[in-house]
This record gives structure tokens, C-alpha cells and sequence, in this order.
């Protein structure tokens, strides 16, 4: 960088730290201004990162640049009246904060909104890191959304719930302590999390499913599922044994054996089994009851009803997206820093691996 250039960015950058302390300026305005900064200089990357100090409740700003090639620039601005630098260097961890990740904070409240809407098929510790994966992301290249994009995502969102009025919508969010700006937020961060998995995978994902095209082929199958190995085996033999596999899944739900909520039908891909299951589902005759299986959600049995093979239509190619989306993020996940503040356990979470079976 030639030191004119870095003489341009240094002031322009401290110039705008010291207005948000004057301004008192919360995170959405520092965001919202950070913009402007950014066209100055579009050739680089900037980060804002913030922390609300616990002992006057002010807000402290770091703006991170990487120059090309020049390393990490860290700049701060501390106003005469701010909290001296030896306290903040002193102070614990607020009791809100779970973790951080990358320097990216979750506080608990954020933690328990996400449960419902984030990652459903990971497991809790790894839905909470990617969040913070996918903000500091974000962070460094924001996405703006129209008010016709953020309406539309509304909508789809309240559909795919069975909100269909105003009602129950409001209902909906006073069950959960949700405010409307509250929702608005959890609306824009699945918008620009399908722009971002879009930005990462779109253009390599049709070679990827060219390279891998068995993991794409498709299954419908019947699934029942039990909690102990002891009640699988009684069902696959009452079956193979000449009982109608629907009529012994009804009795065996009746009569507790069969766990609830899990559903019956349902259509699973090659890449999600492992090798023994994938081998037994896509080689056995049409009809054929196959388990018990041992996977995440206990013991399961399965009756192959159809099968497909792979073509790249649209629900194929949103699958291959999702699956090069999640490598992306185990990926950088790898070279994250992850520091949890909350429990009694030192945590130290690990990338979830295939599962071992069937997913529930």
C-alpha cells in the first residue's frame, strides 16, 4: 500500500470511529455508516467489532482493515470522557455472553431465539457457532435488503408456519417474547444466510454434482422408529414373518414401543448414509424391510418404497448447495477461535461428523 493511500485510510477510518463516539451512535447506526466508509475504500476489507462495557453501559468500537497483502490493521478511538483503557482491559465477561467466535459475541437471549430457526438437522453447540460464523461473514460483505426482498421473505416465513393472519402471527411472537423488529431480524438473517450459501456455492455446484453424482440419488422409504434395539427386532420380524408393515407400525405405535413424532414417509439421499445402509437401500428389491439400524434417533426400520437417480433439477441443485455450504463452513470452522463464557465446562466443541445411520 503506498503511504498516501494508507494516509487516506487512516483518517478517513479514525474520523469515522470518533463520530460514533460523538454521536453515541448504537450498533445498526455504526453499521449503517460503515457503508459509506466502504465506498471510499471498496478495495478493502473492513470489519467493525463492538462490545457494550458492563461497568457505564458504554459502547466501545474496533474497526479491522486488511489492506492486500499488508497484514491486519486495528484501530480504536476513545473519547476524553470515555472509560479508561485499564479497565477496559480489566473487565469480566458480561453473565448475557455464551460464547465468542472470531470475536464475534451471542449473548444467551440470542442464543435461545435461534433454537427455532437456525440448522435444525445440527446439533446446538454447532448451531450457535455457525451463527457466529455466518454474522462475521456478513459483517465483512453485508447484504442489503430491499423492503419488497425483506416483505417477501416475511410472507414465506409466515407460511411455512401456518401464520396466516395477524392474529396468529401476534400470538405467535408474544408465545416466543418476540417484538416485530425482533422478527424482522430473524426474517433478514435467513434472507441473506440463502444469499450468502448462493454467493459461496452457486457457481461450482453443478461440477460438484457432476463429480459426485451417486450421493445424489434419492430413496422414498417407510421409517419406523424405536428406542431400544430389543423393540426394532420384534417389529422387522413381525413383518418378515407375513405381518402387513403398516398394520404392525400401527400396533407397535399403540402400543408405546414405536417412538412418536419421528413421521413415516420420507425421502433420504446416498451421501446421507453410511456405506452399509446406502449399500442395503439402493440394492434391495423394491418392498424389501431392511434394519433394524442403529442412528441418532435410536433404532430404525425401513421399507423401500421407490428410487431415483440423480438429475440436476432445482430441489437437486438447493441439496448440492446446502451440502457444499456446510463443507464451506466446516472448513472455517477448522480456524476458528471459539471461546465459550457460560456453563461449567470448558468447551471445546468439535464439527459434527456423518451420521451413523439414518437421520432423524
Amino acid at each position: 500500500m503506498k503511504p498516501s493511500d494508507l494516509d487516506s485510510l487512516l483518517e478517513d477510518a479514525l474520523e469515522y470511529l470518533a463520530g460514533l463516539a460523538a454521536d453515541g451512535a448504537d450498533p445498526p447506526l455504526a453499521r449503517h455508516r460503515l457503508r459509506d466508509l466502504r465506498l471510499l475504500h471498496p478495495d478493502r476489507r473492513m470489519r467493525l467489532l463492538w462490545q457494550r462495557e458492563d461497568y457505564d453501559g458504554s459502547i466501545r468500537y474496533d474497526l479491522l482493515v486488511w489492506p492486500p497483502g499488508d497484514g491486519t490493521i486495528s484501530l480504536s478511538y476513545s473519547p476524553e470522557s470515555g472509560l479508561p483503557w485499564s479497565l477496559r482491559g480489566g473487565h469480566r465477561v458480561s453473565d448475557r455472553v455464551l460464547l465468542r467466535v472470531n470475536g464475534i459475541t451471542m449473548e444467551v437471549g440470542q442464543a435461545i431465539a435461534c433454537l427455532d430457526f437456525l440448522w435444525d438437522e445440527t446439533a446446538l453447540t454447532d448451531r450457535l457457532i455457525t451463527s457466529c460464523l455466518l454474522r462475521q461473514e456478513l459483517e465483512e460483505d453485508p447484504v442489503d435488503l430491499t423492503d419488497a426482498e425483506l416483505q417477501d421473505g416475511m410472507d414465506a416465513f409466515r407460511r411455512a408456519r401456518g401464520l396466516l393472519s395477524t392474529e396468529a402471527t401476534t400470538e405467535w411472537m408474544a408465545r416466543r417474547g418476540l417484538s416485530h423488529h425482533d422478527l424482522e431480524e430473524l426474517v433478514a438473517a435467513e434472507l441473506t444466510v440463502a444469499w450468502l450459501r448462493s454467493k459461496v456455492t452457486a457457481w461450482r455446484s453443478e461440477a460438484y454434482f457432476r463429480q459426485n453424482r451417486a450421493l445424489f440419488d434419492s430413496a422414498r422409504v417407510a421409517t419406523v422408529r424405536f428406542p431400544g434395539r430389543p423393540e426394532a427386532e420384534k417389529f422387522a420380524e413381525a413383518v418378515r414373518g407375513g405381518g402387513e408393515f403398516y398394520g404392525e407400525a400401527e400396533r407397535a405405535f399403540s402400543a408405546g414401543m414405536a417412538a412418536s413424532g419421528s413421521g413415516l414417509f420420507s425421502v433420504i439421499h446416498r451421501g446421507d448414509l453410511t456405506p452399509d445402509v446406502a449399500h442395503d437401500v439402493f440394492q434391495a428389491p423394491l418392498g424389501t424391510v431392511l434394519g433394524p439400524y442403529a442412528g441418532e434417533a435410536g433404532w430404525s426400520v425401513i421399507r423401500v418404497l421407490a428410487r431415483q437417480p440423480a438429475v440436476f433439477d432445482e430441489a437437486t441443485a438447493e441439496f448440492v448447495q446446502r451440502r457444499l455450504f456446510a463443507e464451506w463452513l466446516g472448513e472455517r470452522r477448522k480456524s476458528a477461535r471459539i471461546d465459550w463464557h457460560w456453563g461449567s465446562v470448558s468447551r471445546t466443541a468439535t464439527s459434527s461428523g456423518p451420521s451413523l445411520g439414518i437421520r432423524p
